[in-house]
């Protein structure tokens, strides 16, 4: 008998043996304290049949679909025979990124034969006097999404569970399926996440992981201070909650914002998710980074991929970093643009979300494919959101000054033709 073969047959004895257990209503056992137990157990056969030690969790890849991207200039080009391409569909910076940054990029080239470095602490030195914290509290990752599979595969105990909003990022999603975590997604509303609806879940489920997002994509929704500050209360402190801040820069300075770095020292189990990708404008160089206590970090750095970052990203994104005068001057004209934008749906009557990002999302009275497959034959790229559960609505990300003044002509040509 194979080992795998070995291994069914132990598991399946393991769950009529479980199952026998699980039921027996003596032990009143609650649902979450079952789910643990019968990984435990199943942990055990395994670990008795040759499993690798330490490997407790299976993925579930019959349950994972593959990244659905924005669609790229270069292929719009390719198959609609255009010169001319707009993208308002990635939620990128229509600008590019700090002229600072593309100078260091310019003078690294000659250096590609070389490998960067494991760890750049003059970036790590900086993110942390930047934002408060000590340069051990601070992990550098391939974008956000190399922080999340770190943390859940570091972190995540036997029988894990992850709550999250639905209709947010699907890699959260993806992440939890490749190390066998158990997802439970919980709604939203209209306006976006439902922190009492998430803190709930998180407490019935025992959950292992949270993702809270400030701004949320696709809705905008910026959480406040209190607001986050109550579900941490309701939630303990037991949960993992990464807090999800891609696009916090373009909201920091409303009233009642604040950054997850101003509420870390309170609450040991939050992870602060960050990245150069959206108001910096490096997503070309993929870089992300987490803030945690340094007992979360000091483990994620240990087990991350060496030269995990490209010769360009660090230098690049300090640079960036260092270039505050410029961050400051590009939010105030996506703020400028995006509230133009507003007032142009406004005027057609069309419902828009009140947005903290770099991005709209509209809805309309019926399926918003077609207008989007329209505007994609016009060269103009937007994110329709059928993937997200929102097969009425579609996403715009704040371009140029231009590239919303084209996206407003095109889209006044075909609302219409289009409308129900």
């Amino acid at each position: 008998m194979s080992a795998d073969e070995k291994l069914t047959q132990f598991e399946g004895q393991l769950l009529v043996a479980a199952e026998a257990l699980l039921t027996n209503e003596e032990l009143q056992l609650t649902p979450a304290e079952k789910r643990h137990l019968k990984a435990a157990l199943t942990e055990v056969v395994r670990a008795r049949n040759g499993a690798p030690e330490g490997v407790y969790s299976r993925g579930r890849v019959d349950l994972m679909k593959p990244y659905v991207a924005g669609r790229s200039i270069a292929s719009v080009k390719a198959d609609y025979g255009l010169s001319d391409v707009i993208k308002l569909g990635s939620n990128e910076h229509g600008g590019g990124p700090s002229p600072k940054a593309i100078q260091v990029i310019r003078e690294l080239i000659d250096d590609s034969n070389r490998y960067p470095e494991v760890q750049p602490m003059d970036l790590i030195d900086a993110l942390a006097g930047h934002h408060g914290v000590s340069s051990d509290q601070i992990f550098l990752g391939c974008g956000s999404n190399e922080l999340f599979d770190t943390v859940v595969r570091v972190l995540r105990p036997l029988g894990a569970v992850a709550v999250f909003s639905s209709s947010s990022f699907s890699m959260y999603r993806h992440v939890m399926h490749v190390y066998g975590v158990e997802c439970v997604e919980v709604p939203i509303q209209s306006s976006g996440q439902d922190l009492e609806a998430l803190a709930n879940a998180v407490v019935e489920h025992d959950a292992s992981f949270v993702f809270l997002n400030t701004p949320h994509n696709p809705t905008g929704q910026i959480l406040l201070e209190d607001e986050i500050r109550s579900f941490m209360d309701k939630v303990g402190s037991k949960p993992f909650v990464l807090l999800d801040e891609a696009y916090v820069e373009y909201a920091l300075g409303r009233p009642g914002v604040a950054g997850g770095t101003e509420l870390l020292s309170d609450y040991p189990n939050m992870i602060v998710c960050r990245t150069f990708s959206k108001a910096y404008g490096l997503a070309g160089l993929r870089i992300g980074y987490g803030m945690a206590r340094r007992e979360l970090i000091e483990p994620l750095n240990r087990v991350r991929q060496p030269f995990n970052l490209t010769r360009f990203a660090a230098p690049a994104a300090l640079a960036a970093l260092q270039d505050q005068q410029w961050l400051e001057k590009t939010v105030k004209e996506n703020r400028y643009e995006l509230e133009k934008m507003i007032r142009f749906f406004e005027d057609r009557a069309i419902q828009t979300n009140p947005s903290g990002g770099n991005f709209l999302l509209v809805t309309l009275g019926s399926p918003s494919a077609p207008l989007c497959a329209e505007l994609l034959s016009r060269g103009v790229v937007v994110r329709p959101l059928p993937s997200y559960g929102l097969p009425n609505a579609f996403r715009v990300t704040i371009g140029t000054p231009s590239e919303n003044e084209t996206f407003r002509t095109h889209f006044d040509a075909l609302w219409p033709l289009t409308a129900p």
